[in-house]
């Protein structure tokens, strides 16, 4: 763009001039990676060349590279030796940079994270959570103060897991019955808020009724705990611990169903 006469030359050092005015010159531009510089590649076909009659042919020029080019404004980048003088060639800015090979590319279309689905979510969804953190609480409030009812499932609690000990001790009698009655006890005095000085056997049957328990579970009731202590003077047999152990089980989901 800034030339009007271009000089080639052939491999045996023969120097011609042509006009970029003639025909049959094709010029393509060469963009850098970087974008910042651009250089043209020219091809000719039939293009008129004027050829210099004496061509001079200077020494061997050697170029020394002192260092790459920096980061300064203004630099001594190499020198030029011609001869025994010396010349400095200056370089500006940076003409030669690295390829980046972390560009951190976004996608055109890619929307930002305010105001987005995530940005709404994490804004207001801490403020939704807070008319459930009170419901909670409330729930708990009220749990906490209901006496009765806390002392009715730990008692049922306690039944559950000595039924549980129970099983683990079939075939050892004593220690079996001995949680089996535990059992047994602490779920009526859960289910009939009674305490163990009160659990005679009319009494309980008389409980149970009132309750709305049937009279076939509440008889059953009656003979296991008979069954626990007639164990603690009679021989019984794997075989009959094993049938109490699953006649309580089914008793005490019967009546807990029942009432």
């Amino acid at each position: 763009d800034y030339a009007s006469h271009i000089m080639l030359s052939d491999s045996k050092g023969q120097i011609g001039i042509v006009s970029l005015e003639s025909s049959g010159i094709e010029m393509t531009d060469l963009i850098t990676v970087d974008k910042t510089r651009i250089f043209k590649e020219m091809s000719f076909k039939n293009t008129e060349i004027d050829i210099l009659e004496k061509t001079i042919k200077s020494k061997e020029i050697v170029i020394d590279v002192l260092s790459g080019p920096e980061n300064t404004g203004n630099a001594t980048a190499a020198g030029v030796t011609s001869g025994n003088n010396k010349q400095a060639v200056v370089t500006t800015g940076t003409p030669f940079r690295f390829i980046k090979q972390n560009a951190n590319l976004k996608p055109i279309g890619d929307q930002a994270f305010f105001k987005s689905i995530g940005f709404w979510i994490l804004l207001l969804g801490p403020l939704a959570l807070i008319p459930l953190a009170i419901i909670f609480g409330k729930k708990r409030e009220e749990r906490a103060n209901d006496v009765r009812g806390n002392r009715i499932r730990k008692a049922d609690k306690l039944a559950r897991k000595y039924l549980s000990d129970a099983k683990k001790k079939l075939g050892d009698q004593k220690p079996f019955y001995e949680s089996l009655e535990r059992a047994l006890h602490n779920y009526l005095k859960a289910k009939l808020n009674i305490q163990t000085s009160e659990m005679s056997k009319d009494r309980i049957q008389r409980l149970l009724k009132e309750r709305g328990a049937d009279e076939a579970p509440s008889i059953e009731y009656i003979s296991l705990l008979e069954n626990c202590e007639f164990a603690r003077y009679t021989p019984s047999s794997n075989t009959a611990m094993q049938q109490d152990y699953d006649k309580a089980s089914r008793v005490i989901s019967q009546i807990d169903k029942q009432m």
